[in-house]
């Protein structure tokens, strides 16, 4: 019991210091955390996390007294969830178990603890909890396996400790809540060139609605005189202070098209609203992106984002994402993105390479009432050749991949970029299982990603549309739909789109419906005087309809567009039409390396899987008696020495 009267000391001690203060932000126990992210709206619920390949680090730092939850949710709620509780006792006892939802109402104790727990303490009016696990615990039926996917992390706090043996209380409505994040990116810091300037996107105290819970605005941007080319090698966030658990997302997009930039500079309006700009509409190429838990982005060493040059962007479209949970109605903002650039070019060009579906009504067409329906776009082995091989020299170039964001809308689910070499499937140049809209960024790789010329690629796009009565149609807006990966490689070539669609008669065939074209090429369905929209939006859509629909992204003909095929190019290119060729060799499902199941009595480093039985769940054994003794000596050494 040494080990717990030394921590009733420490206690002691942190309260007589501590009682003339007022209550200060707590820094984390340790100093190597590479994350940090506030998982509220009031600020009380910060989260530190680390990782390697093997285990993940948590530290919470909640504004209570009372017992902590937290936990990884499939959709937000709580049914499906892992969940881990704790709190500290007045008497510096911790209790601390590894739980699972089946449905709303009180988590159930896992039948084995895969959490341990390595600190908990109450400090001014904070708990705070460390604890870690593997990422992977093989324990499907009540664990999440955490992965490069984003995260729905679901947490919640109560002000009172649970009495042992009794059932714990309700958090209530206001202390819980969940927060999308990625888990594990890799950090990356790179050294700048000495010259490097910089600009910054701020939006210009913009009021937040108060009337609803979150709100996407939006921000023309003329980028300055560069006066020459320049490299964009670094980009982070600019957060108003006291808005950080407001702001929640930050997108910028690249604008095409022949505009007044001058009218649309520092104009601002509510994103996906009738009050966007016509001229707006086509600013749809991802080139920024930054969410909370994210900090700064840095380009390779060797390459950087071109601005200033003949084919360089001028007018960019700053998005962003608001939280107001509590309807405030004085919430302002001018957080924004500060963005440094350098007239010293790295060696090589980076760019965007934009891979998946064309977006149009048919291109991203996608039935109503499915739990679940697969899209699928390719990009052909042609398209790729063709963009990568000197037609002079025939040498090829290989891309480097460095980055990727996935991008779809409300109905989106899953995305998935697969990669294909001589028909042998390779590992996925990127995925995210449980995709959330609103939940944005550019991940960096730890290792590059090499294309090569005849390398070929399919994006998957599963939406859910059990919420829509009609279909839901491709297009711009928000309830529309786009399937999309974005890619920064290096270095810039002409493969900088190759995009796909299904072709109408492809549609149609599958659904049993013949077409036929007026002299718009608008598709007609044969013999019924009716457009195939409308046959498509008036239709009884079935589970078989749906399936056999999903089965023709997989078999049917596509069109492809790739802008390598450039009309100074006496190059003949392949087909851009074509039936998607199947992938000889596919990559196995996963390689996951989980041992033979045991006998369900292992119960970790949790705890005893009973909470409020009276068992002590601490974070560390006391160990010899020995150690015990020294531990309390110590304690009360520095008490003494502190006081006087």
């Amino acid at each position: 019991m040494a080990h717990t009267s030394c921590g009733v000391f420490f206690l002691a001690l942190i309260s007589i210091l501590y009682t003339q203060t007022e209550a200060v932000p707590l820094n984390p126990t340790e100093s190597d955390y590479t994350h940090d992210a506030v998982l509220d709206n009031y600020n009380k619920y910060k989260l530190f996390w680390k990782f390697d390949s093997e285990k993940i680090v948590f530290e919470v730092h909640v504004q209570t007294t009372g017992y902590v939850g937290f936990g990884f949710s499939p959709n937000g709620g709580m049914p499906g969830s892992d969940i881990v509780i704790g709190w500290v006792k007045s008497n510096g006892q911790e209790r601390f178990t590894d739980r699972h939802a089946l449905h709303y109402g009180e988590p159930r104790v896992d039948d084995k603890q895969d959490y341990t727990l390595l600190y908990g303490a109450e400090i001014n009016d904070h708990t705070i909890l460390k604890f870690e696990r593997k990422l992977d615990t093989c324990d499907d039926a009540q664990d999440w396996m955490i992965t490069g996917d984003t995260v729905r992390l679901i947490w919640a706090y109560h002000p009172e400790d649970p009495v042992d043996g009794q059932p714990l209380p309700w958090h209530g409505r206001e202390t819980r809540g969940v927060r999308s994040l990625y888990l594990l990116d890799e950090p990356k810091v790179i050294e700048l060139e000495d010259d490097v300037k910089m600009f910054e996107m701020l939006n210009s105290n913009v009021k937040v609605h108060s009337h609803k819970d979150t709100t996407y605005m939006c921000l023309g941007f003329k980028l300055p005189e560069f006066n020459g080319t320049h490299h964009m090698v670094k980009y982070d966030p600019i957060i108003q202070p006291g808005n950080e658990a407001n702001v929640h997302h930050f997108v910028v997009y690249q604008c095409h098209g022949d505009f007044n930039e001058t009218a649309y500079h520092n104009y601002s309006y509510e994103c996906y609203t009738p009050n966007m700009p016509e001229d707006l509409h086509e600013c749809d190429t991802m080139i920024i992106a930054w969410a909370v838990g994210g900090g700064p982005f840095y380009f390779p060493e060797n390459a950087g984002f071109s601005l200033g040059g003949p084919d360089d962007p001028t007018f960019l479209l700053f998005e962003t994402h608001y939280d107001n949970a509590e309807y405030s109605d004085t919430l302002y903002d001018s957080s924004g993105l500060r963005i440094y650039y350098t007239p010293t070019l790295r060696e090589s060009d980076a760019t965007l390479l934009s891979l998946g579906g064309i977006t149009s009504p048919l291109g991203t067409f996608a039935p109503p009432q499915a739990e679940s329906f697969k899209y699928v776009a390719y990009c052909s082995s042609g398209c790729t050749e063709h963009a990568l091989t000197d037609p002079q020299t025939n040498e090829t170039t290989d891309l480097h991949v460095f980055a990727l964001a996935l991008h779809t809308h409300l109905a989106g689910r899953a995305v998935r970029v697969r990669h294909v070499r001589d028909g042998v499937e390779l590992p996925q140049i990127g995925a995210d299982n449980h995709y959330d809209f609103n939940y944005q960024e550019f991940r960096s790789f730890r290792e590059e990603v090499i294309i090569k010329a005849g390398d070929s690629f399919i994006v998957e796009c599963e939406y859910g549309t059990m919420d829509r009565q009609t279909p839901v149609w491709g297009g711009l807006g928000t309830r529309n739909e786009m399937c999309l990966a974005f890619l920064y490689v290096y270095p810039r070539t002409t493969l900088l789109s190759c995009l796909t669609m299904l072709l109408p008669d492809s549609m149609g065939q599958a659904l049993g419906v013949p077409l036929t074209y007026d002299n718009t090429y608008t598709p007609q369905v044969a013999g019924e005087g009716i457009s195939f929209f409308d046959y498509l939006n008036h239709k009884n859509w079935t589970d078989e309809s749906r399936s056999s629909l999903e089965m023709a992204h997989q078999q049917g003909m596509v069109y492809e567009y790739c802008s390598a095929y450039d009309e100074d190019d006496e190059r003949e290119g392949p087909s851009p039409v074509y039936f998607p060729e199947p992938v000889a060799s596919p990559l196995p499902d996963n390689n996951r390396q989980c041992p033979p199941e045991d006998d369900g009595n292992n119960n970790g480093g949790g705890g005893n899987g009973n909470v409020g039985s009276g068992d002590e769940v601490q974070s560390n054994g006391c160990g010899p008696l020995g150690q015990c003794w020294i531990a309390t000596l110590l304690c009360v050494l520095i008490i003494f020495v502190t006081l006087n």
